[in-house]
């Protein structure tokens, strides 16, 4: 199984909390979905075969503000252009490198996040019979979670569920 995604914390979007999402294959998609999919590929699977995962094929301009409705949080409207978010990686590189410390970001993941990923699973789902579930099902749950345990709020009522 291959490392597809990282999803870190920071500050400024979802409440007091904000993504940065580092999507190298692509497409983001459940966990759920992605543990079901490597069990049936350890039953099901052909040796030497690989099995492509994942949800929609957005890019990030629609997933955050698919995000920002179910959140009701408005999406960031800034978007940085491209050479400043590689040049402003480098400096983060550079600070922690300085610091003795760990990037939190790196040039490369940047810059693959700067291309558009298209990926088809319908090989796995032929072949492994999985199936990602519906993404609004996906990101409603992980703003529950996140709320939940990273911003002490309350658990919603039914009539406050998106």
């Amino acid at each position: 199984m291959s490392k597809s995604i990282l999803v870190t914390g920071g500050t400024g979007f979802l409440g007091k909390a904000v993504l940065r999402a580092l999507v190298a294959d692509g497409r983001a998609g459940d966990v759920r979905d992605a543990a079901a999919a490597f069990v049936a590929a350890m039953q099901r699977g052909r040796v030497g075969e690989r099995y492509l995962l994942g949800g929609p094929n957005w890019d990030m301009k629609t997933f955050f503000g698919r995000l920002s409705r179910l959140a009701k949080v408005p999406a960031p409207r800034l978007e940085i252009p491209a050479k400043w978010a590689r040049w402003g990686a480098s400096l983060v590189e550079e600070w922690s490198a300085w610091r003795g410390t760990v990037a939190s970001i790196d040039r490369q993941s940047v810059e693959m996040g700067q291309h558009f990923w298209y990926i088809d699973s319908s090989k796995a789902e032929r072949e492994l019979g999985s199936a990602a579930r519906d993404p609004q099902e996906t990101l409603l749950d992980t703003i529950r979670y996140l709320r939940k345990h990273f911003l002490n709020e309350p658990e919603p009522t039914p009539f406050e569920i998106a």
